[in-house]
C-alpha cells in the first residue's frame, strides 16, 4: 500500500482503507517471514528507514532497526540466530535478544 508492506489475514481481509483490517499495517519497506518451528508466531525480517530489524506477528520489535542487512537464510531455523551486518560487508550472528556471537 503506497509503496509499503504489511500483513493481512487473507480470510478476513475486506477493506484496505480500514487500518484495523491489517495484522501489521503497511509501514515497512520490506517484510520477509522467516521459516521456523513456531508457525503461529514467526520472526519477520523488516526494513524501515533503510535499516533492517526483526518484528513479530504482533508488530513488536524483537531486533532493533540498526542493521544494514539481515540474511534470510536457515540460520534462524537451524540455530535460532540471525546473520547480520552493520556495514554490509562483515557479518556476525545475533540471537533474538540482539546478543552478538
Amino acid at each position: 500500500m503506497n509503496g509499503f508492506y504489511g500483513i493481512i489475514n487473507k480470510s478476513t481481509f475486506v477493506n484496505a482503507y480500514d487500518y484495523k483490517q491489517f495484522q501489521i499495517y503497511p509501514q515497512y519497506q520490506y517484510l520477509h517471514i522467516m521459516e521456523g518451528d513456531d508457525v503461529s508466531n514467526p520472526m519477520i525480517v523488516a526494513s524501515q528507514n533503510d535499516l533492517f530489524g526483526v518484528i513479530d506477528i504482533h508488530d513488536n520489535v524483537i531486533i532493533p532497526f540498526e542493521y544494514e542487512d539481515i540474511k534470510r537464510n536457515f540460520s534462524w531455523k537451524l540455530g535460532k540466530m540471525f546473520e547480520v551486518s552493520k556495514d554490509g560487508k562483515s557479518y556476525f550472528y545475533i540471537d533474538s535478544h540482539n546478543q552478538a556471537y
